[in-house]
């Protein structure tokens, strides 16, 4: 898929054809982060089991759209012991009328201690940004997937 030029989804071409290249690229996104998470969890099935759930979720409020890329480890250190956390790490686009917002971050709650981070939730990295013209929302997208993916384990460190 040709990501450089960040107008093709916003163009009307007949009618639905800008839809599509929109959700296409929404898509497109998703998967990359897929790849990286993917990664992630042979890494950390090393050290116990690791569930893996990704989903890309678009909601609607008033005249808002989101588009959530979520990716959501599950961790447990022994199946007798249980839990022992989750890992949200997520990117999202914001459409509003006039304006879009991206946000990108990484959530744990972690139910016990895993070596030295100790229990309870943390967000060990968040950014946001909104204002951001439509025309350049998918860069800024794009940008902040690439800063996730220089995360290594979602439990203990920030991209």
């Amino acid at each position: 898929m040709d990501h450089h030029n960040d107008n093709n989804w916003n163009q009307e071409e007949g009618g639905t054809a800008g839809v599509h290249a929109f959700l296409a690229e929404v898509e497109a996104c998703h998967d990359e982060l897929n790849l990286l998470t993917a990664e992630i969890l042979m890494d950390l099935e090393s050290n116990g089991e690791v569930e893996l759930l990704s989903q890309i979720l678009v909601t609607r409020q008033r005249d808002r759209y989101e588009l959530l890329s979520q990716h959501r480890f599950h961790r447990s250190l022994d199946s007798s012991e249980g839990g022992v956390g989750v890992a949200d790490i997520y990117v999202a686009l914001v459409i509003g009328p006039e304006d879009c917002a991206v946000e990108a971050g990484v959530e744990v709650d972690l139910d016990q201690d895993l070596g030295t981070i100790r229990a309870g939730t943390r967000t060990p990295y968040h950014w946001q940004r909104e204002g951001i013209p439509l025309d350049q929302a998918f860069t800024v997208f794009r940008e902040q997937k690439r800063a996730l993916t220089k995360l290594k384990d979602p439990f203990t460190t920030a991209p």
